[in-house]
């Protein structure tokens, strides 16, 4: 159980940065195509 439980808690954390990260690629990128440097 311990295990199942760490495994979900590090799966949770894994998209939760993968969600972090590809709205900062989302907000860099939306800036750069406004030709902001």
């Amino acid at each position: 159980m311990l295990n199942l439980l760490g495994f979900e808690f590090s799966s949770s954390i894994i998209t939760t940065l993968v969600s972090v990260i590809v709205a900062i690629l989302a907000i860099y990128l939306a800036l750069v195509d406004k030709g902001y440097p």
